[in-house]
């Protein structure tokens, strides 16, 4: 399943780009393409000098069709990387350069420093259950981490949607206000009328209210983006990548924190549990049904075809209904 918004580039093109960043004389022994992920390109970068080994992303063309958060996306990532540097507290890529000028390619990039560890997802089943229940507390830890780094506003960074948002419930009504935008303007088809939907969202709005206090929320805190290294026997998180989905708002509404993807290890370290209240409990259903309209919705201007659009339509429907009889 190939993304749309991803391209091939000339090794000419590459070596142009790193000569920018690295200057002339860089010696530049090997480009490989990094497969993974479903939006920027991305190529691995080794040096036969003394440059460390790089990994290159650019960003999708500005003409390529996006949903309206994910315009500019590299640009805010830039951004959110200004706040993880100050705060220094999560583990991240070195940000080794940047440009967004469009003047050698009409595109943004990034250079990063190449982690030397692999995706939890790529070893998760290769780990003892001790082992994989300590890369989860370690990831618990580091959320706690993340979400200790608070914001007077809430919204997306940028100009994105709910940007500057005085209360959760203004930022996270635009973030899904403006995504059935998206679906309606790109003739999506959902399991109920598109006024349906929203009018399902603002009649559980009010439990938005409770979140009070902006924290920095990764959204994308799959075991894709976490990468694993063994250091003297033992694995430990080396960091976290692809922040450019990053806003600010309630942590729960980390999908793979409201979904309990790393189970009671993950809470050990994070410090405490869900909250159990009835309104947590809607708002979470609320993040989940955003996140499947996402899958949804983006399918449209991603993928020619999407093998997970079966489950996501199933699950999607199920949500609803689940919606219509509260």
């Amino acid at each position: 399943m190939e993304s749309t918004t991803k391209t091939d580039f000339s090794p000419e093109t590459i070596v142009k780009l790193v000569k920018a960043q690295f200057g002339a004389d860089a010696q530049i022994a090997k480009i490989k393409p990094l497969t993974a992920g479903w939006f920027n390109t991305a190529y691995e970068i080794e040096f036969a000098d003394e440059h460390p080994a790089a990994v290159l992303r650019i960003a999708p063309h500005p003409q390529q069709r996006l949903l309206t958060y994910e315009n500019e996306m590299m640009r805010k990532e830039l951004l959110i990387y200004e706040t993880l540097q100050q705060a220094n507290v999560i583990p991240i890529p070195r940000l080794l350069g940047a440009d967004t000028s469009r003047t050698l390619i009409e595109r943004d990039y990034m250079f990063i420093e190449r982690y030397s560890g692999r995706p939890l997802e790529e070893i998760k089943d290769q780990l003892s259950p001790e082992a994989l229940d300590s890369i989860r507390y370690q990831i618990g830890r580091i959320a706690a981490a993340m979400h200790a780094i608070r914001n007077d506003t809430f919204g997306y960074f940028g100009d994105g949607p709910g940007a500057g948002s005085a209360t959760w419930r203004e930022a996270f009504g635009a973030f899904v206000e403006t995504l059935l935008q998206d679906g309606e303007t790109l003739g999506v088809e959902l399991p109920l009328p598109y006024d349906k939907i929203w009018g399902l969202f603002r009649q559980q709005a009010h439990t938005l209210d409770e979140i009070q206090k902006p924290a920095l929320v990764h959204w994308d805190l799959w075991p894709v983006n976490i990468f694993v290294i063994e250091k003297n026997g033992k694995f430990e998180v080396e960091g976290i990548i692809d922040w450019e989905r990053a806003y600010w708002g309630d942590p729960e509404s980390e999908p793979s924190i409201a979904i309990r993807m790393y189970g009671e290890a993950f809470y050990q370290g994070y410090g405490r549990e869900l909250a159990s209240s009835q309104n947590a409990a809607t708002r979470r259903k609320l993040y989940q049904l955003y996140l499947l309209l996402v899958m949804k919705i983006e399918a449209k201007v991603r993928f020619e075809t999407a093998e997970h659009l079966g489950w996501v339509q199933t699950e999607l429907a199920k949500m609803l209904e689940n919606f219509t009889q509260v």
